[in-house]
């Protein structure tokens, strides 16, 4: 297995510096602070909609993982 990951790093470009795709936007991380409060029904159905997009980030799309790391924390 160590071969196989050794094999493909030396495949790699020696400059990996650049921008990557995501589908976060660049307003992310704005926070409006005079944002309502949503009441305690909302909440829950936001939190149980996160939960499921953590799930299938660590399955399928490892891309949206930053955009969800943010999200969980609200």
């Amino acid at each position: 297995m160590n071969d196989l990951i050794d094999e493909m790093l030396k495949t790699l470009p020696e400059d990996m510096s650049g921008e990557s795709s995501t589908p976060a936007g660049n307003h992310l991380f704005t926070v409006n602070p005079d944002a309502i409060q949503l009441s305690a029904s909302e909440s829950e159905e936001y939190h149980h909609h996160v939960a499921k997009l953590l799930f299938l980030s660590k399955r399928t799309r490892p891309d949206i993982q930053t955009a969800l790391a943010f999200l969980s924390t609200k």
